[in-house]
């Protein structure tokens, strides 16, 4: 090959007698010739169905219990029934938007734009087109008829429109664009291309300074946990009775990767280049992390202070992470009394960043849900990346002021003793006797030794939740039956106020201990009525264990001390976090903890419904991912719902019809709520 020839391939310049001839002919082939982008092809006629009109009134039916339409026009107008200003109307207001793309996403579309501009045109009857308030010019056809004239006709395929397909593709996109620059926390930071980190970082740190991206976030998080909530709310009133009937409140929270849009080991900030206004590019995709599938999902062990294993980091998926809560039965409950495990709340963040706060959000919102059906607060659920390793102030202190019991596990160095108040100490989340025994103290500590030096490997990281979780062994068993002797005695769960009534268990008529201690300060108290009723009760002839070894009179708190029967005590910082309402590893904790495995089977479902197809999210931004994750989800709670009323029939037969107040006929875009019952616009309604 000629030395002329390897430039001209490698863009170089070539000479000869013809090469500018051919230049300028291929210059005048480009310039003539119609390409029609691929993101048009399929905004023309196809063997689709229409979308059903039905299936249409339900999105809407279910968006309107949280007043979605209103909503947005607050945030557009800073009037739930303003009207637009002067200039161009709407050709497709953004609520009628987002319920075609709710129902192509559950049609199984690729494309949300493409499809949701291809059912505008082709999948829509008349009726639902003037519900949608979608503009007539859009079924104009250039021989002066509509396309209603020839649907469902032969000359369906070859009619041509007075609106392009490229003009069509355009409104759809359009209305995708002002939809989400209302709840985009970080607008202009996602790029098609990659940028540099000092300027990401620069745009995160004015966005974030100014207040906008933390309101922005929180419209964003409203209007997905509004998705989510419709999907229930699209059943009628005596189906949902059905659906919550066995219910008690009890909610199971944990996060799954959302993976961006990209390919694998690309993307993220090696830390060395974090903060110093660097050159290198960032991911595209910039406000999304590393996620990793052990830990705290960060890169971090559950408690935050070691990396993961250099295995479980080649694993990494560059990704947002949703935090769900998910409906699951009580620890009691039987084979009879299963409630079908639904997403009433999600949050949306990158991997480990605000997990408190995202699971209290997630909490909330599913939280809402049960007030609007009469269901008290019952237990929550999660990893320990949340309980009890995210702050208290960030997630267990307000959902126990919201009335929720907790059940967790614990770290290795979260096992053991650890103060109590007034004298007593805390082991594994409960309070208990300064007396207990060491070997009661260490149990659990012994019984993952154990584990450890009976496997033949290493337990992997992934599934060191499993391992710790595990049925005890009968040594461990009867160590938490020994040790549940020196519990000490309270009158009920701790209340919302984190505050609680203990007593000494050695002077409690449901206790089962014998101190001496004790025994030495009831005969020193002067009042004879007092004395004479703990004595009763020492002597009472209950089966109770001795104390070998209680504290010295010296240092003994008040529990062993005092004269008077119980005492009011408030959990603080440390005991609060570690502090939980089943008896850690007792059968009942088991039943309980084991619930997590629902959050799991529920994602493997929302991901086999299309979440983990990235090419189905390929729109760039923190909102266009949570929107979109969010329709996910809803999709993969309708399907559930569906499936159980289904066997509710076979088993039961047909659900009595209670619809509930009738809907007025109007379009989807309207709203009869009135502005009194709005946000204020410059206010984020949560």
């Amino acid at each position: 090959m000629t030395a002329g020839k390897t430039r001209a391939r490698r863009g170089g310049r070539r000479t000869g007698s013809d090469g500018g001839g051919n230049r300028a002919k291929a210059s005048e082939r480009r310039a003539t010739r119609v390409r029609v982008s691929r993101k048009l092809k399929r905004i023309q006629s196809d063997d689709r169905n229409d979308l059903k009109p039905l299936h249409l009134d339900n999105i809407d039916m279910g968006l309107s219990h949280n007043d979605v339409a209103a909503q947005i026009r607050v945030w557009q107008f800073g009037s739930g029934t303003a009207t637009p200003g002067p200039g161009k109307p709407e050709s497709l207001s953004l609520y009628s938007f987002l319920i075609l793309w709710s129902a192509v996403t559950e049609d199984g579309s690729p494309a949300p734009i493409r499809d949701v501009a291809h059912a505008m045109r082709y999948r829509l009857t008349q009726e639902s087109a003037e519900k949608l308030g979608i503009t007539d010019d859009v079924y104009l056809l250039t021989d002066g008829r509509t396309f209603w004239d020839v649907k469902n006709t032969d000359e369906e395929e070859t009619v041509t429109f007075e609106v392009s397909p490229d003009a069509l593709y355009g409104r759809a996109h359009s209305a995708y664009t002002r939809l989400m620059k209302l709840v985009e926390p970080y607008p202009r930071v996602a790029t098609q291309h990659a940028r540099a980190i000092m300027d990401v970082e620069a745009d995160v740190e004015a966005l974030e300074s100014s207040g906008f991206a933390d309101n922005m976030r929180a419209r964003m998080l409203w209007l997905m946990n509004a998705i989510v909530h419709g999907s229930l709310f699209r059943f009628n009133r005596a189906q949902r009775r059905v659906l919550l009937r066995h219910w008690r409140g009890s909610v199971a929270i944990d996060g799954t990767n959302v993976p961006a849009y990209a390919a694998k080991f690309t993307g993220g900030v090696r830390k060395e280049f974090r903060g110093i206004r660097s050159r290198k590019r960032h991911h595209a995709e910039a406000m999304a992390g590393w996620y990793v599938r052990t830990g705290d999902h960060g890169g971090l062990t559950d408690d935050g202070t070691a990396p993961v294993s250099d295995a479980a980091l080649k694993k990494a998926l560059w990704a947002y992470e949703a935090t769900i809560a998910v409906t699951v039965d009580d620890a009691n409950a039987d084979d009879a009394q299963r409630v079908p495990c639904l997403v009433f709340g999600i949050s949306f963040d990158a991997p480990a960043f605000r997990i408190g706060e995202n699971s209290l959000t997630a909490l909330e919102a599913l939280a809402k849900v049960a007030s609007n059906h009469d269901i008290s607060p019952g237990s929550v659920v999660a990893d320990r990346a949340i309980m009890p390793n995210a702050k208290p102030e960030k997630f267990k202190e307000p959902a126990r002021k919201m009335g929720f019991k907790s059940c967790h596990d614990y770290t290795v160095n979260q096992l053991g003793k650890m103060a109590g108040p007034i004298g007593t100490i805390m082991v594994e989340g409960r309070l208990r006797c300064p007396g207990m025994p060491e070997a009661q103290i260490d149990a659990t500590k012994n019984f993952r030794a154990r584990q450890e030096a009976d496997a033949e490997e290493p337990i992997p990281e992934e599934q060191s939740d499993d391992a710790e979780s595990a049925e005890p062994d009968g040594t461990y068993r009867q160590q938490l039956d020994r040790r549940a002797m020196f519990n000490i005695k309270t009158d009920g769960p701790a209340n919302r106020d984190g505050e609680i009534r203990i007593s000494c268990p050695a002077t409690d008529p449901h206790g089962n201990v014998r101190c001496p201690l004790r025994e030495l300060v009831v005969s020193k108290i002067e009042n004879r009525a007092q004395k004479a009723k703990f004595e009763a009760i020492m002597n009472d002839g209950r089966t109770r264990v001795d104390v070998e070894n209680p504290p010295d009179e010296a240092v003994a708190g008040e529990i062993c001390l005092a004269h008077q029967a119980s005492h009011k005590v408030k959990l603080d910082e440390v005991t609060g976090k570690y502090h939980q309402d089943y008896e850690y590893k007792s059968p009942e904790w088991q039943r309980m903890y084991g619930k997590r495995e629902h959050v799991e089977t529920f994602n493997k479902d929302v991901k086999e419904d299309g979440l983990d197809d990235t090419k189905r999210r390929r729109g760039r931004g923190m909102a266009k991912q949570a929107i979109a994750t969010a329709l996910f989800f809803a999709l993969t709670n309708v399907k559930r719902i569906r499936a159980y009323l289904n066997v509710h029939r076979i088993e039961h037969g047909p659900i009595p019809t209670d619809p509930g107040p009738t809907p007025l006929k109007r379009r989807y875009s309207d709203t009869t709520t009135s502005d009194e019952d709005l946000a204020p616009p410059n206010q984020v309604a949560a």
